[in-house]
């Protein structure tokens, strides 16, 4: 894997989307775009990821305790190279007395589908062991999880 690290690390404008998914396909950080310019950052790094022939099949979400919870899924997919795209609540920008149903600034990091966090862009979380509200969520504190087909279109 050839790892893509963070350049911005401002709430709201940082580039950990840009680079998980440069880090997930194997790019380079000047060839993705940088996701959080459009008016809707999700739809577009979708789109980016189809366009080097993955489908996108769904977007799992961790509503604990709740029965519209789909985190558990991704065992039966392959992901990406075995990796998925997922987020979750910025170590950096987390506010314990807003909690986790408020609205809280995430995180993009890439994750096996055992839910082990293998790749963080931010340099300083190389060595955390714990995210924000990972015992209230489990998971790892895993927000939710984007699941793409591992075959590409030929």
């Amino acid at each position: 894997m050839k790892k893509v690290f963070q350049r911005q690390i401002d709430a709201g404008k940082g580039d950990c989307m840009k680079c998980a998914v440069a880090t997930l396909l194997g790019l380079k950080y000047e060839d993705v775009p940088h996701f959080l310019e459009f008016e809707n950052p999700n739809v577009e790094m979708i789109n980016f990821i189809m366009s080097f022939g993955y489908e996108y099949e769904c977007c799992l979400y961790n509503y604990p305790n709740s029965e519209y919870s789909t985190i558990d899924k991704p065992k039966d997919f392959d992901g990406i190279n075995g990796l998925f795209y997922a987020s979750v609540f910025s170590p950096k920008y987390y506010k314990e007395e807003i909690g986790i149903d408020g609205h809280q600034i995430t995180h993009a990091v890439l994750v096996n589908k055992d839910f082990e966090i293998v790749f963080d862009p931010n340099p300083s979380y190389q060595d955390l062991k714990k995210y924000p509200a990972s015992d209230e969520l489990g998971f790892n504190g895993i927000k939710n999880v984007y699941l793409f087909s591992s075959s590409k279109a030929e």
